[in-house]
């Protein structure tokens, strides 16, 4: 409530969710993804240097350009369904298919592209493409810092 007031004295409270914003699944934060989280057909993944903390509270002060459901914020947009904010693009935000997803969660399981990981995602079928973004993404995961 109290966010909302003072989002309200900001002239901010159309911009305010009704229920308020909580930070995104484990999912799409590449630094917590594991190897058995579902995928989806659109998955988005936040790199490590974004403060989605600051970027919720941000969304629940009414700092956010709202549009319907989506919030724009420090350059991201996140949308917001009952309670549930979720990245879906902007800076420090990957857009990722089920495949590309899915290489990325095998090379975080595997600790990169070994032999293993390349066999399994020949296995699997994921194309270069996919690889090549999860590779990407992959290099500046946790693990390789």
């Amino acid at each position: 409530k109290v966010l909302m007031h003072a989002a309200a004295d900001a002239g901010g409270a159309r911009n305010v969710p009704k229920i308020p914003a909580r930070p995104p699944n484990d999912r799409h934060m590449l630094d917590r993804i594991r190897p058995k989280m579902p995928r989806k057909d659109a998955n988005s993944v936040v790199l490590p240097h974004v403060d989605v903390g600051a970027d919720i509270d941000g969304i629940n002060a009414g700092q956010a350009i709202r549009k319907g459901n989506d919030y724009e914020i420090n350059g991201r947009t996140y949308r917001v369904e009952g309670g549930h904010a979720y990245p879906i693009s902007g800076a420090g935000v990957v857009e990722m298919d089920r495949g590309s997803y899915r290489a990325l969660q095998l090379m975080i399981q595997g600790g990169g592209k070994t032999p293993e990981v390349v066999l399994q995602l020949e296995r699997e079928k994921i194309n270069p493409h996919q690889v090549d973004l999860a590779d990407q993404v992959f290099s500046v995961h946790k693990s390789q810092r």
